[in-house]
């Protein structure tokens, strides 16, 4: 994916292949954000409806701590 559909002002943000630990290393997973707080974190999440406005960003294995985003940061910048 390209950073280009990245948008930090979008409401829906898919962030994907991180190394999660939350607070548990977790892998290489992706997640999900929705107004500031993560709605979903995994590997399995499927065809998103094309009626949303999803920012979508590849992170190639950057390190995401969900409790340093979550209800703290709306654009999610800490992961960019």
């Amino acid at each position: 994916m390209s950073t280009s559909t990245y948008s930090s002002q979008r409401l829906i943000q898919l962030l994907r292949n991180v190394n999660c630990f939350a607070p548990e290393p977790l892998g290489t997973v992706d997640v999900l954000g929705a107004a500031g707080t993560i709605v979903w974190i995994g590997n399995d999440l499927g065809p998103l409806p094309a009626t949303l406005d999803v920012a979508k960003r590849d992170l190639g294995g950057r390190r995401l701590i969900p409790g340093l985003i979550d209800k703290t940061d709306p654009g999610m910048v800490a992961a960019r």
